[in-house]
């Protein structure tokens, strides 16, 4: 059997910054790893010196909008290695999706994969969790149970592309992990999971169809968000939704005490309304807002970079609408466009921290032309 290089070395390269929070636990093994991690970071610096890279447009966008929340911390004397790592990434999936043979992208899905079907693993293992940590005992080898989905859904979403685009149809391969997915958070009671992974079902079936296909777009959907995100943090979706959430659904219309948390955040983020305060230790915030980050994307964007954030962020929407409509393969676009979207509805009760394949989404749209096989 040949060994493709090319495959093991984005293999290695990719390790380092997926490997769960259990890996951390040990002190001494995590040091290794935070080494192993800045040496790959040096290896990307001299990939990019030795090979000129165009930067897609939505990539540039996201990357000003990242580099901008890191220089607001910096600003107000915090550095954040998080948000580091965040450019890392989509850098490298820049790098990486300018590879003619596509190893990168198939490399990343192959890492992905073995983390999720080990997880189920460790669910089924260790049924009441597999480690305590921070006061919950509901973890597993990805975590504590709602940012589970946050690598389930863009792994399944590269699965399902890149069979797509090889195939010209969804593979078994493919579907099992889509399946592996649902079977853990039901398992681990994640409701969070349950409704992202019920969002980016519901729109790739509905995106079959040519009538709703060509009014789903990543701004319509972000501004669909902004509205219904002022509907539930003002309390007006009590009115017309609280039978069915608390009636039906028996839930808690304070969103399991969100609110008093949102209400929290919003006092600090009018205090810095047009360019937010940029990363922060999350430390920071727990005496303020009774949490480490506010459980909500649209004020998570807020807080760290105001309305000028959310400004870039329409605009780098818009600008990977455009890239869609040209693409010549929408039914390729919509399955990463579902995860996206799926990411905004998860995004009214979470802040998506953490979420670090979130905005390399945009970049693979950017991209997406260049994912190309021989239809086998």
């Amino acid at each position: 059997m040949e060994i493709n290089l090319k495959r093991v070395g984005y293999v290695l390269l990719i390790i380092p910054f997926f490997l769960p929070a259990y890996f951390y636990l040990n002190q001494g093994f995590a040091n290794v790893i935070k080494l192993y991690k800045y040496s790959m970071f040096m290896v990307l610096v001299i990939l990019y010196l030795k090979r000129k890279i165009r930067i897609s447009k939505p990539g540039k966008i996201i990357l000003l909008y990242l580099f901008f929340i890191l220089l607001l911390g910096i600003f107000n004397k915090y550095f954040s290695m998080d948000i580091v790592l965040s450019i890392f990434i989509c850098l490298l999936f820049e790098y990486g999706l300018k590879e003619k043979n596509n190893y990168f992208l198939e490399s990343l899905y192959n890492v992905l994969e073995v983390l999720i079907y080990a997880n189920l693993l460790s669910v089924l293992i260790f049924p009441q969790g597999m480690y305590k940590y921070a006061g919950y005992s509901a973890n597993w080898l990805l975590g504590y149970k709602n940012p589970m989905i946050r690598v389930f859904l863009p792994a399944c979403a590269i699965g399902l592309l890149i069979s797509y685009k090889k195939y010209g149809k969804f593979t078994i391969r493919a579907l099992c992990l889509v399946i592996v997915s649902i079977i853990t958070v039901i398992l681990v009671d994640s409701s969070t999971g349950i409704m992202g992974l019920i969002v980016f079902l519901c729109i790739l079936l509905i995106t079959k169809m040519k009538f709703f296909d060509k009014y789903i777009t990543l701004f319509r959907a972000f501004i669909i968000y902004l509205i219904v995100n002022f509907f539930v943090i003002t309390g007006i979706a009590e009115k017309y939704i609280g039978f069915f959430i608390e009636g039906i659904l028996h839930r808690s219309m304070t969103f399991t005490g969100r609110t008093t948390t949102w209400q929290n955040a919003i006092e600090i983020i009018n205090k810095n309304i047009y360019i937010g305060i940029g990363d922060y230790p999350p430390e920071m915030m727990l005496s303020s807002i009774g949490g480490t980050h506010p459980h909500n994307y649209f004020l998570y964007i807020l807080l760290q970079s105001g309305i000028v954030g959310i400004l870039i962020l329409l605009f780098a929407m818009k600008v990977t609408d455009n890239y869609i409509k040209n693409s010549g393969d929408k039914r390729a676009c919509n399955i990463i466009v579902a995860v996206i979207i799926s990411f905004y509805v998860m995004g009214i009760t979470e802040s998506l921290t953490g979420a670090t394949l979130m905005y390399p989404l945009y970049i693979i749209l950017g991209n997406i032309n260049r994912i190309n096989y021989y239809k086998k």
